[in-house]
């Protein structure tokens, strides 16, 4: 459950490295899961805080890796869904002007030809 301080509902974030503590409140956590699908988890659904750890870097290696089961936690868009497909009326629009312009140049150097 997450800790609350008015209306506004954070979780503790608490990381020390090498000796070193960093405390924080979060207020939203963002997750991709092992499938690559993004999660929001805000308010309620925050767990109470969250603790790491990691000590030496090592060249190629993570620092730190946080593993969480996403799966239990409902999915919150991260943006709108686009669900308009190929072609959009915009689309068709800038290909049928651009159309038009090759059609008009054509015709402009047919006539000076011409001449």
């Amino acid at each position: 459950m997450a800790q609350k301080k008015e209306e506004d509902a954070y979780m503790y974030w608490t990381h020390s490295e090498n000796g070193r503590t960093l405390h924080r409140r979060i207020y939203e956590l963002h997750i991709i899961d092992r499938f690559g699908r993004p999660h929001r988890i805000k308010g309620r659904w925050l767990p109470k805080a969250i603790f790491t750890y990691c000590g030496q870097a090592y060249v190629g290696e993570h620092l730190a890796e946080i593993l969480l089961r996403p799966e239990s936690i409902p999915d919150y868009p991260l943006a709108p869904p686009e669900t308009a497909g190929w072609p959009t009326f915009r689309d068709v629009v800038n290909m049928f002007i651009g159309f038009m312009i090759v059609v008009m140049l054509r015709f402009i150097i047919g006539l000076s030809e011409a001449m």
